[in-house]
């Protein structure tokens, strides 16, 4: 995911570099490897490492856009990233890549945009997109606020439960 992102995002042409700064949050196998780039790069990419779940309201309100660059692997194909819906709840535009957790609950363009998972020119497309219309895509922002509280509640997804078991205990 992250090194796909950035082996590409690098090559991206300076005009569009020049109206983004990438902040990456977490830990995990490749942290060395963004370390290492975020100093490389620190005018384009922020390493700021394990942040407070509670403080998470906060890097998402100062953020336009949530990059998933998510590679085909089994938990990527089956589970849905609970970062996506944090930031569809929040009103954030979401660039997911093609994989089943992402695209089961983005529609393309409707609550949020898709690349081709492994496509270099994809990602460069749907990036200057949403760079060159970002102040444009209120009805995006709007769909995915409506899409996670609508499909993706607390409520909701205990009422799936409660119909599972349903189902098992008949």
């Amino acid at each position: 995911g992250i090194d796909f992102f950035w082996e590409n995002i690098k090559e991206l042409p300076e005009n569009i570099k020049r109206e983004i700064k990438i902040v990456i949050l977490g830990r995990g196998p490749l942290q060395k490897y963004v370390e290492d780039i975020s100093k490389k790069e620190s005018d384009l990419i922020e390493y700021l490492g394990l942040v407070n779940y509670n403080d998470m309201p906060i890097y998402y309100s100062s953020c336009d856009v949530l990059v998933i660059p998510r590679p085909s692997t089994l938990p990527a194909e089956t589970l849905i990233p609970m970062k996506l819906l944090e930031a569809m709840a929040m009103e954030k535009i979401v660039l997911g890549s093609d994989v089943g957790g992402i695209i089961e609950v983005v529609t393309n363009n409707k609550n949020g945009i898709v690349f081709k998972k492994g496509d270099k020119d994809d990602l460069f497309k749907k990036i200057s997109y949403i760079v060159e219309n970002i102040g444009n895509m209120d009805g995006i922002r709007k769909q995915a606020r409506r899409d996670v509280t609508e499909k993706y509640s607390w409520q909701k997804s205990r009422e799936k439960l409660q119909n599972v078991y349903d189902k098992v205990i008949k």
